[in-house]
């Protein structure tokens, strides 16, 4: 079929050409110098060069992070706007995996720590537990933000991301952003003198516990409920870790006030009692009253 389409002579030229072209890219390739680089050795390369450019790219996704927990924290910050205007503060706090707060917020400074920046600490507690969960894509980490009273000044990961955290701090996680309940309540692991101390940071302000005496008894659930509704908390009678940070602070002059204050000694009330005596040989009683 082949001869009956190109003929015989035709066919010898073509396959003169093709003999040719083949010699040719023979004689090409034996000229071009080895490279060296093997199939297995360019992907290597390629890794290595990865390598050196991943952390730029890690920082840049940190930095957007950091830019996106800004922006979220300020939709939840109110500041106080009875603090003086260069009042600012420094919290620290860790996130998990989950992009949830673990833990409670640190206040990071020296130990002279004044009104205005108690108030504007807990402000910036409160944004936190409002806002949380967080996006967990960069989470796990622990970061500090600067508050002020003109909003969220910045935002920095301090450390990197790190899985999930220990079992505790997921413990303390759940305690900070739930609504105060009976679970909440003994992660904080209350002893009795902290427990006498919230009574008596609720007899301050004006929710009657019953008593001082470090017992939880009813009176003091009613109290704690009364106060959470007051301050917009759930009134569960039960205390979580934000709120009790909520307490603290807020009556915190009060209760300065009262601890530099030595208590008054109780005087005991004086009470007429009938005195007698005998006097004489002839054992006749003198009688009178005395307030003893």
């Amino acid at each position: 079929m082949l001869r009956k389409r190109i003929g015989m002579p035709n066919l010898m030229v073509f396959l003169l050409c093709a003999g040719l072209l083949a010699a040719t890219v023979s004689a090409v390739r034996a000229q071009e110098p080895t490279t060296g680089i093997t199939a297995t050795e360019a992907p290597q390369a390629d890794t290595a060069e990865g390598a050196v450019e991943r952390p730029g790219r890690d920082e840049a996704l940190a930095v957007q992070y950091e830019r996106s927990l800004r922006m979220a924290l300020g939709v939840c910050f109110e500041p106080p706007a009875d603090v003086a205007e260069d009042t600012d503060v420094q919290i620290g706090f860790d996130l998990d995996a989950q992009g949830r707060l673990s833990g409670l917020p640190a206040l990071i400074g020296g130990a002279d720590v004044s009104g205005d920046m108690r108030r504007l600490y807990l402000a910036g507690a409160m944004a936190l537990d409002r806002c949380t969960p967080y996006p967990p894509d960069g989470a796990g980490a622990r970061f500090e933000a600067a508050f002020s009273r003109d909003g969220i000044k910045a935002i920095r990961r301090v450390t990197p991301p790190g899985g999930n955290g220990t079992r505790s701090e997921q413990r303390a996680a759940v305690a900070v952003h739930k609504p105060g309940d009976q679970e909440t309540e003994t992660a904080l692991a209350l002893d009795r003198s902290q427990r006498r101390e919230v009574q008596r940071r609720l007899q301050l302000l004006g929710f009657d516990p019953g008593g001082v005496d470090g017992v939880f008894g009813q009176n003091t659930r009613d109290a704690i409920a009364a106060w959470q509704e007051d301050k917009g908390f759930p009134g569960t009678g039960y205390l979580g870790a934000v709120q009790l940070l909520a307490l603290n602070a807020q009556s915190q002059a009060e209760y300065a006030q009262f601890i530099a204050t030595p208590p008054k000694k109780k005087t005991r009330k004086k009470r007429r009692v009938k005195v007698c005596r005998q006097i004489g040989l002839l054992g006749l009683r003198q009688c009178w009253h005395e307030y003893r």
